[in-house]
């Protein structure tokens, strides 16, 4: 363990701006679903409690990155910076599924 206090830092600062991303990201996709009824022919009714589960993790977890990347910018705790890490790569594979949910099922059902 012998990372700096400037790369607990960056990453602390990394966090912060990307958990922000996802959180707007999040928060917005799926007030547009909400609105957009048509986009949920696209969607099976079973896998609405699904999409809404995946949404409302994400959306907490957006807000749980941006805390443990302020945790990081003023102090440089490992398990926060693993934590977190681990956090990010979730959400990221999150964002990807919600991105290509809809496209996956359109092709599917073609």
């Amino acid at each position: 363990m012998d990372e700096s206090k400037n790369e607990y830092r960056t990453f602390g600062v990394v966090y912060v701006i990307i958990g922000i991303f996802f959180f707007f990201y999040f928060s917005f996709a799926f007030t547009d679903i909400q609105l957009l009824g048509s986009v949920w022919r696209f969607f099976p009714l079973e896998s609405y409690f699904l999409v809404s589960f995946l949404f409302m993790f994400t959306f907490f977890g957006s807000l749980a990155l941006v805390v443990f990347g302020f945790i990081l910018v003023v102090s440089d705790v490992v398990w926060v910076a693993r934590v977190s890490g681990v956090l990010f790569v979730i959400l990221l594979g999150c964002f990807l599924l919600v991105l290509y949910y809809p496209i996956i099922i359109i092709f599917v059902q073609a």
